[in-house]
């Protein structure tokens, strides 16, 4: 299985999965040309996508979905939420995929080789769900964009061979910062963005004897700095007497490097 984050922060998210011949986009937070042009740069061919799932209607996650299902022929897995928060944001012009099949959190989706798992998420965004996907006895964990972290979120995530975890802000930098206070309260909240020490808890409770590799998703530019992210969650790998994970910072606007299980 191979993993490859296109880009992880506000202004966009979209994460390649490949095993076998099939590959799959968790997420279309960029427009269809921008995860094209990146898939590209990571090696990946965006002709090849089968299947696009979206976990939810804000505009980082699920922008790009509907020309890049048309565009590369790829059925497009949408809430009914997120496709209703897309055509409002088109303000009544049509919105038309290649094919979209609704998804709602607890269902599993097999695409060729890979087996999508989801899960509810608490987050401001009706019906949010994060991923786990399966192939060749792999797994890996996907969880952006969530307000606190719920029994059944270490349970989908314990033992994956890969994380992409959200690792959002600093406390004392969201506080100080430039946002106004309203839209610090949305952040901080229990429907908001995991903090640094939030996103490492759940790090360490999610940990498992075959986790190689922890991608911290979703940092503020604002309101974090990968230094302290990534700080946060090597403590959290050494509590845990893991200090062979791999830990490494998602890229919010390129690609990072493909990670290989």
């Amino acid at each position: 299985m191979e993993v490859a984050v296109l880009g992880s922060g506000s202004h966009g998210n979209a994460t390649l999965v490949r095993s076998g011949d099939t590959t799959i986009l968790l997420e279309a937070g960029f427009s269809a040309r921008q995860i094209a042009a990146r898939a590209r740069a990571a090696g990946f061919d965006p002709d090849a996508v089968e299947a696009l799932f979206i976990s939810h209607g804000h505009s980082d996650h699920v922008q790009g979905a509907p020309v890049y299902s048309r565009r590369h022929k790829t059925v497009a897995f949408v809430p009914d939420s997120a496709h209703e928060a897309v055509c409002r944001a088109r303000r009544g012009r049509a919105v038309r995929y290649h094919h979209r099949e609704s998804l709602v959190p607890g269902e599993t989706v097999q695409v060729g080789c890979l087996r999508v798992r989801t899960f509810p998420v608490p987050h401001d965004a009706e019906g949010t769900m994060g991923f786990v996907v399966e192939a060749e006895g792999m797994r890996f964990g996907y969880v952006t964009d969530l307000g606190h972290v719920t029994t059944l979120v270490i349970e989908r995530l314990r033992g994956c061979d890969a994380l992409l975890i959200e690792m959002n802000h600093d406390p004392d930098l969201l506080r100080e910062g430039p946002y106004p206070w309203d839209l610090k309260q949305r952040i901080a909240s229990r429907h908001g963005h995991l903090s640094n020490e939030q996103g490492a808890a759940l790090l360490e409770s999610a940990l498992g004897s075959d986790t190689r590799v922890i991608l911290l998703g979703h940092l503020s530019e604002t309101n974090n700095l990968p230094v302290i992210a990534l700080t946060s969650a090597r403590l959290a790998v050494e509590r845990a007497g893991r200090g062979d994970v791999r830990v490494l910072p998602a890229e919010p606007h390129r690609p990072s490097p493909a990670v290989r299980l």
